[in-house]
């Protein structure tokens, strides 16, 4: 659980917990999680080459690129934006399969235990929501390093379960864009930008965001 979502006020929805004021919903229980194995990778190349993958990866390409020359890619998938990132990129993941993939390319760097002075930004494509406590990662960020996230975005959390991207033990979070810009703020980060690019590629209610660490 996120120390900083845990010190939300909230009331009690189901197997949820909801942050009303902050715009925020959460998975109670956390231990249970989702094999992030082999077939999990597999999934993520079902979908490389289609025509919303390439919308996606140009629009993440375009942003990251406008404001970084090296940037660490958290939660790869499977490894398809790396493939099309036209800027220095490394990457991170638990899936033991991604992360062979990772060291084989040699572009693997573990964040948690120290994040290099030319990674000028760090990106969550879909990750984010994933981790129990992405404010133990986001903390290690140094000032001035710029936080690329795109995750589902809510504009109603009453509603949450009736979404595509409710999905018990895989996404322990739940966003308003308030709710999310909020949250950052909380870890010292300002907004810069906000696109919809992935939702114009196909995809349904995500957003992407720019962060910087001040």
């Amino acid at each position: 659980m996120d120390k900083i979502i845990k010190k939300y006020l909230y009331k009690e929805y189901e197997e949820l917990n909801w942050c009303i004021e902050k715009e925020v919903m959460y998975q109670r229980d956390m231990r249970a999680s989702v094999d992030y194995d082999e077939e999990y990778y597999k999934k993520y190349i079902g979908y490389e080459n289609t025509n919303i993958a390439k919308g996606i990866n140009k629009g993440r390409s375009d942003i990251t690129k406008k404001y970084c020359n090296a940037i660490l890619d958290i939660g790869i998938g499977s490894g398809e934006f790396i493939k099309n990132s036209t800027i220095k990129t490394y990457g991170f993941d638990i899936n033991e399969v991604a992360i062979k993939w990772l060291k084989d390319n040699d572009i693997f760097i573990d964040p948690y235990r120290s994040i290099p002075d030319d990674i000028e930004g760090l990106c969550f494509w879909d990750s984010m929501e994933h981790i129990p406590e992405p404010s133990n990662l986001l903390e290690k960020i140094k000032k001035n390093v710029y936080l690329f996230v795109s995750m589902p975005i809510f504009y109603d959390l009453f509603k949450v379960k009736e979404s595509k991207h409710y999905r018990p033990n895989e996404h322990y979070y739940y966003f308003t864009s308030f709710g999310l810009i909020s949250y950052m703020n909380d870890l010292n980060f300002k907004i810069i930008e906000m696109q919809d690019f992935e939702t114009q590629s196909g995809r349904e209610d995500i957003k992407t965001f720019v962060f910087k660490k001040y």
